[in-house]
């Protein structure tokens, strides 16, 4: 089999511009991997009036609920830890660190009180991306995620509860890896994952390292990983910055 079309079928979603959502009484067969998904980059960004400011990052994006108004199901956050372990929102300090919601939790709660007032929505993908490896090391505060991600763990369950996430366990139920799940018995229905939120970890290298450890295909984790390739036990979600072109050189 063609192997984008291989990935096609065991990825969630693209972060991607587009949208086709179905309503609440779509098809019970259409299942995650099935659908396109209207999301943004740096969802919390509020543009900076730093002379440092990069052209590309000149812009501010609308709060997360008006977002999700205008059907932006993928959102995109990036978080940063500090001495006092709250987990704060922001693209890089000094240069470009304004963000319509300053913490992890203050950002979730704002997807979690849209998602009450709008139970049946299409599931929400959430992108966490560490970016404690930036400017932050300049201030006598900074701290790093790693060895583990217990704190975003538990800022994440102080917010949504674990019935209000689609977990790597859910999806790989009997299965050893996430792989073997999606080619035995798919992506859950979008039916059955209505009012639900599914957070996949963005970073690779060091970052999905720490996170998989121990668990390689999830087991008991609350955020799938970024993968590079179908053959990981814990691959099901993929960055593809242009699938028009990996679809052109395949």
């Amino acid at each position: 089999m063609n192997s984008l079309l291989r990935l096609l079928k065991h990825t969630v979603f693209f972060l991607t511009v587009g949208s086709i959502l179905p309503s609440a009484s779509a098809n019970i067969d259409l299942r995650m991997n099935h659908i396109q998904a209207k999301g943004t980059h740096n969802s919390y960004h509020l543009k900076s009036i730093s002379r440092w400011l990069l052209p590309s990052h000149s812009y501010s994006q609308k709060n997360l609920d008006v977002q999700l108004n205008s059907g932006v199901r993928q959102i995109e956050i990036d978080i940063h830890l500090h001495t006092s372990n709250e987990i704060q929102v922001d693209h890089i300090k000094y240069i470009d660190d304004k963000s319509n919601c300053n913490t992890l939790t203050s950002c979730l709660e704002i997807i979690k009180d849209w998602s009450v007032k709008n139970p049946t929505h299409s599931p929400i993908i959430i992108w966490i991306e560490l970016k404690d490896h930036d400017l932050d090391m300049l201030l006598s505060s900074y701290k790093i995620f790693l060895p583990d991600l217990r704190l975003v763990t538990k800022d994440i369950l102080s917010v949504f509860s674990l019935s209000e996430i689609i977990t790597p366990d859910m999806l790989r139920g009997s299965y050893e890896t996430l792989p073997e799940a999606i080619e035995n018995k798919g992506w859950p229905t979008i039916d059955s994952t209505r009012g639900k939120v599914l957070f996949s970890l963005l970073n690779d290298r060091a970052g999905r390292k720490s996170y998989v450890k121990n668990a390689p295909n999830l087991k008991n984790k609350l955020m799938f990983v970024r993968s590079d390739n179908e053959d990981q036990p814990f691959a099901a979600t993929f960055k593809i910055d242009n699938p028009v072109s990996s679809l052109a050189h395949d």
